[in-house]
């Protein structure tokens, strides 16, 4: 079964056919390799021989349309098409691998999240599914989605809790406002995500909660009753966590609803619960419970 968060072994061949080739023909201008006209013959060479190439390539970026125009390897238009898109490579140093997906793992660079691909090893693998970590890549858009031009540099940079979690609540904020850009095709624009979808954003976690409360307090000064449920939701399903933890210390079993900070019903099933709640409290107040269960 093929991983979905690196190319497949066809794009990953016709990848390296058209990156290789293209640095054979920029490496005439400078000379850091041997001559040669046979793509797979790049690999023998050291990798900082291979750096100073796409270096090369990626701050003189019109070598790219001379080797389109020039076509010394007579590929396809589909696949020259595919070269001249990696005029708009992102060069993202010292960026930072935020999280991992299923279908890619998402670097931050710039106020923009990228979705990108691995090669033949995904990130999580060659990252040892450790994150958040800071590197150095070359993002290069190939065919619908974004992967790496393959020399990958890490930044021995000791990440402690507080700026993990930094890290990752900024990542969230750009998704949630901006979205993912994973191709050429799906850039991220800037959006007006709705209140109540900031609000279970902000709410999300304590690091969130802290990092925007002036945030948090702005929408609920606009008093709109979806947010406030919200947010009373959110309160709820906090605390719910310290009660959960104090009903299982004394033993007790059942079904709980939480309102805010206060456990308000219980039942010996979930039907009874139910039940419980529609008994005591408003039917609009219903979707600001939290429940649970101890078994």
């Amino acid at each position: 079964m093929m991983n979905q968060d690196t190319l497949s072994k066809e794009d990953v061949e016709l990848f390296y056919r058209l990156k290789n080739s293209l640095y054979l023909y920029a490496n005439k201008k400078i000379g850091a390799i041997p001559d040669s006209e046979d793509w797979r013959s790049i690999r023998s060479h050291p990798p900082e021989k291979i750096m100073k190439i796409r270096d090369y390539v990626f701050k003189n970026r019109a070598i790219i349309d001379e080797f389109v125009e020039k076509n010394p390897f007579r590929f396809s238009k589909d696949e020259l098409d595919i070269v001249l898109s990696w005029k708009r490579a992102i060069v993202a140093d010292h960026c930072i691998l935020c999280k991992y997906e299923p279908e890619h793992a998402l670097f931050l660079h710039d106020d923009v999240v990228y979705g990108v691909k691995g090669l033949i090893d995904s990130f999580r693998d060659l990252f040892q599914g450790y994150s958040p970590a800071f590197a150095s890549l070359v993002i290069i858009p190939f065919k619908d989605v974004f992967t790496h031009e393959g020399s990958i540099m890490t930044d021995p940079i000791s990440i402690g809790r507080t700026m993990r979690n930094n890290i990752v609540a900024e990542a969230e904020e750009i998704m949630v406002k901006k979205g993912i850009a994973a191709s050429l095709d799906r850039q991220p624009e800037k959006k007006e995500p709705s209140d109540i979808g900031l609000i279970k954003f902000y709410m999300k976690s304590e690091v969130n909660r802290d990092r925007f409360f002036d945030e948090i307090g702005a929408l609920l000064k606009k008093k709109s009753p979806a947010v406030t449920a919200v947010y009373n939701y959110e309160l709820s399903r906090i605390n719910a966590k310290k009660a959960r933890s104090e009903l299982q210390r004394q033993g007790i079993k059942g079904y709980f609803g939480v309102l805010l900070s206060q456990v308000i019903a219980s039942g010996r099933t979930k039907n009874e619960l139910d039940n419980n709640l529609r008994a005591i409290i408003q039917e609009d107040k219903l979707d600001q419970v939290y429940t649970f269960s101890i078994q």
